[in-house]
């Protein structure tokens, strides 16, 4: 059936806690259109100032008839709605830390809500729902790649790790690829080379700094990819990306640890046998995911044409195997949020206990699927549209606004002003 896990929601309100990285209003949505809640919204502090003005233009018939306000307080009013009896549900966009804060308290003694977690004492007793991150990884399926092949793959790699500062959830921190793949050093290599030709973004997201610092001592063999593109690089809030080629001998900081700065790492995977080494690296490559990273948000997976057609039934295996909640197969698995018909968020079964990526339904699903557990998108990897970046921030913005443009006027003469922008810079 469509949507009949939606049909006995209760009318109420949701008090949801906005993301400090992407305010994109797909929880909103989601919560007021699917779940028939009326929102109260509070903007991150970290990028309040931009959400709110654009919030109260877009959603300004919404506020002038009851069906959806801005909150702008701070730690200790929060708190206040958050319990408010009024409130019949929470939502939140960011990390695990917040939600356990919320859920089972802030204590000074970290020891005493581990207390908390194992007794079952939640601080909050109503519904709390929750979006969170994870240790990303994208797997590099053995085989014989071409040299565009390669080049493509690194680009788009390069793109999504520096997108937004590298403050992203998705965002690919951990590269698996089997450790006797023949090409790996020319893939490496590639991808210094991307990391450095893309547009330097800064690194606005607070703590950023210490984390780099963290993974840079704890990684001394890691290389800095200095930026060589055309835009100038400020001296303030821009950090180069730190490039780690051979992580598997102490990867645990990799493992347990979302980056969420420019920091990548290649783990080199021991694949058992020589036979059937596709197959055998999928399944390596599944378990790895499932089992050893922290969180199950998103994952990336690339194949080479060649592999793609004569091993798409182990790809196809692979995908439905990761318990993961949104794939991306030869493209970033952060792309399914920009489709409103897919769902977004944690792979069903997270406990309060042991949050990972979240709880709930998730955000999205706008065509009210039921029982997703995960969204799948398919890309050739040689598509021309896998990655355009640009390279200044006017590009950037020229883009963003032709972009913006054809979204809502859906005509022909708008997507060719962004093909335009997109391909040729005009």
């Amino acid at each position: 059936s469509r949507g009949e896990e939606y049909e006995n929601e209760k009318e109420g309100v949701v008090f949801v806690l906005g993301a400090g990285n992407f305010s994109a209003p797909i929880e909103i949505l989601t919560k007021m259109f699917l779940e028939k809640k009326v929102v109260i919204y509070k903007p991150n502090p970290v990028n309040g100032k931009v959400t709110v003005p654009i919030y109260n233009y877009i959603f300004s018939s919404l506020i002038r008839d009851g069906y959806f306000t801005l909150f702008e307080g701070g730690i200790e009013e929060s708190g206040k709605m958050i319990n408010d009896d009024n409130v019949k549900e929470v939502m939140i966009t960011g990390s695990d830390k917040t939600y356990d804060a919320i859920v089972w308290g802030a204590p000074r003694d970290e020891e005493e809500q581990k207390r908390r977690k194992r007794e079952g004492e939640k601080q909050v007793s109503k519904q709390v729902d929750a979006e969170l991150g994870n240790i990303n990884t994208a797997s590099i399926i053995p085989g014989k790649y071409t040299k565009k092949e390669i080049k493509k793959m690194a680009d788009h790699l390069a793109h999504v790790r520096v997108l937004n500062g590298s403050h992203t959830c998705p965002s690919p921190q951990i590269l698996l690829i089997d450790k006797e793949w023949e090409q790996k050093d020319e893939f490496k290599e590639e991808m210094k080379k991307s990391l450095s030709s893309h547009l330097p973004i800064p690194c606005y997201y607070p703590g950023t700094q210490q984390k780099y610092n963290t993974f840079k001592e704890a990684y001394p063999s890691g290389q800095t990819c200095p930026y060589s593109g055309k835009a100038p690089v400020p001296a303030q809030g821009y950090l180069e990306p730190l490039f780690v080629s051979n992580i598997e001998q102490d990867a645990n900081l990799f493992l347990n640890l979302e980056t969420f700065c420019p920091v990548m790492g290649v783990y080199e995977m021991e694949v058992e046998g020589e036979a059937e080494r596709v197959e055998t690296f999928c399944k390596q490559a599944t378990e790895f995911v499932n089992e050893r990273t922290w969180g199950n948000l998103a994952t990336t997976i690339f194949s080479s044409s060649h592999t793609m057609s004569s091993h798409l039934p182990t790809i196809e295996e692979m995908v439905a195997k990761l318990h993961v909640g949104s794939i991306g197969v030869n493209i970033w698995g952060g792309t399914c949020v920009f489709f409103p018909q897919f769902r977004w968020g944690g792979y069903p079964g997270n406990t309060p206990e042991d949050i990972q990526s979240g709880s709930g339904r998730g955000v999205g699903n706008f065509l009210v699927y039921d029982g997703v557990k995960k969204s799948v998108l398919w890309s050739p990897l040689n598509h021309d549209l896998v990655t355009v970046s640009p390279t200044s921030p006017a590009q950037a913005r020229k883009e963003g606004m032709r972009l913006a443009e054809f979204n809502t006027t859906q005509s022909y003469f708008s997507l060719v002003k962004v093909v335009s922008a997109m391909y040729f810079g005009i």
